[in-house]
């Protein structure tokens, strides 16, 4: 091995941890499995006589016991190959979704790829991979490239063998068609699910909580129905302001779920949710470019329909369907209608000046008839319980800035580039034909530059052929 390059190391992804790069692998905890027990003592080994294991799982349902039992199987394999187990990489992710990244499998393949050792041993294909041949030829290839190999031990496999090529085409076509069909089943049963009126999962909305009792169904949460009722639901059907609201619940030191401070914003996605009406959600799974699902979902804040048009209860809701249609409308009534165009910016210091008070940015609007007016944020969606605020004239600004602006321009030294550019911005703007012309001549001058340099160059490269010609 080469040096400065470890000996002994040890990977593994904790079933629970998320998905996060990590550039230096350290030894790791998977809860029920001591993982130091398949790793051997690999330190004077030559990377010829190392391997790397790989162990996954889609879901927690496959418990623990069997996937020991399959890390075993791969270190005994290895054993009668003569290979010492360097690293153990474990994961849980799904191996058919292109949108899911498995850190764990790429870290295995650097590992190999890079020489730390020459053997990437998997239990079955469809572990290693469910994307189809071309996937899995493209890492088969940069396997070969270093003289590594991929070893599957249930198929009995080696990307070293000559032959056996095919055998990983087409049980890779295989996998990629059995995901497939997963994929399929696993739709039809969610949307057999959607009829009978059951909630497949999600965020459940203040006031709310899954039923135990019932799958699929929601019920009044006894520690926030109340006060979710009387505080939000009641003053929306009276007319108020989804800000107002979330100032009145901010100043009384009423939080949310995960104890942040409501805002404008929150309560209005609140009261947009189906789910808060007890009736079952609609959603639309986002595609790429190519029409492939990425993974991420768009809610469109409306009930999902059954095949006969009609909307489908998963529970008592916080408000009932009719009071839903009436805060729906009154929330519409204070919404800018859409259509007007992009609007050309007013106030352009927004997030650049500071509250003085909590530090938070200053965002511009009100006050219109005076020229509007700069105020802080925080105060604005959150209330005098977050922040007591600060109001200032937009003009004020403006006139502070302007004159700010002018002292540092004064202060420039003629031939100073911030000056140039600053003047070269200023005769785009007043006069755009000027700076298009000007940019017309400066690319000219630069062709003639370039044809006057390989002239140049033609010339002295011609006259050095004619000497080296002439005889001596």
């Amino acid at each position: 091995m080469g040096p400065g390059r470890r000996a002994y190391r040890v990977s593994i992804a904790t079933i629970e941890r998320p998905a996060t790069r990590r550039e230096n692998p350290g030894t790791s905890h998977v809860p029920g499995i001591d993982l130091t027990q398949f790793i051997d003592d690999v330190a004077g080994c030559r990377p010829e006589d190392l391997a790397d294991i790989y162990v996954r799982r889609s879901k927690p349902k496959e418990d623990l016991a069997t996937l020991t039992k399959h890390a075993w199987d791969m270190v005994e394999a290895a054993h009668r190959e003569d290979r010492k187990v360097r690293a153990v990489w474990w994961e849980q992710r799904s191996a058919s979704k292109t949108y899911v990244r498995r850190n764990e499998l790429e870290a295995a393949m650097r590992a190999v790829l890079e020489g730390y050792s020459k053997t990437l041993y998997v239990r079955k294909l469809d572990r290693f991979d469910r994307r189809g041949m071309e996937t899995v030829g493209s890492m088969l290839d940069e396997l070969d490239k270093r003289t590594a190999r991929l070893r599957v031990v249930k198929e009995g496999l080696d990307s070293s063998v000559p032959g056996q090529r095919i055998i990983f085409a087409v049980l890779a076509e295989r996998a990629r068609e059995e995901a497939q069909d997963i994929a399929w089943r696993t739709q039809e049963g969610k949307d057999a699910h959607k009829a009978l009126g059951e909630w497949q999962g999600g965020v459940v909305p203040y006031g709310l909580e899954r039923d135990p009792d019932h799958k699929g169904r929601i019920r009044h949460r006894c520690d926030e129905y109340l006060v979710v009722r009387e505080k939000i639901a009641v003053p929306l059907l009276n007319g108020e302001s989804a800000r107002r609201v979330a100032h009145r619940l901010n100043a009384e030191g009423i939080r949310t779920r995960n104890g942040k401070m409501w805002t404008a914003t929150t309560v209005a996605k609140l009261a947009h949710s189906p789910l808060w009406a007890g009736l079952l959600p609609d959603r639309e799974r986002i595609m790429d470019e190519h029409g492939n699902p990425t993974g991420r979902w768009k809610h469109h804040g409306r009930p999902y329909m059954d095949d006969k048009g009609q909307t489908v209860s998963v529970g008592p809701g916080v408000i009932t369907k009719g009071e839903r249609v009436i805060i729906e409308a009154k929330l519409a009534s204070r919404t800018r209608p859409e259509g007007r165009g992009k609007r050309p910016p007013e106030y352009i210091l927004t997030d650049t000046l500071r509250c003085g008070r909590c530090n938070g940015p200053m965002e511009g609007g009100g006050m219109l008839g005076r020229g509007g007016r700069y105020h802080c944020r925080t105060w604005s969606r959150q209330g005098k319980a977050a922040c007591l605020g600060v109001i200032t004239l937009r003009a004020r600004v403006d006139e502070a800035v302007t004159a700010m602006w002018w002292s540092h321009i004064s202060a420039l030294e003629p031939g100073d580039a911030a000056l140039d550019a600053i003047a070269r911005r200023w005769v785009s703007i007043k006069d755009p034909e000027k700076d298009a012309r000007r940019k017309e001549i400066v690319a000219e001058l630069d062709a003639v530059k370039a044809r006057i340099s390989k002239l140049d160059h033609d010339h002295y490269c011609e006259a050095s052929c004619r000497r080296s010609d002439t005889p001596a």
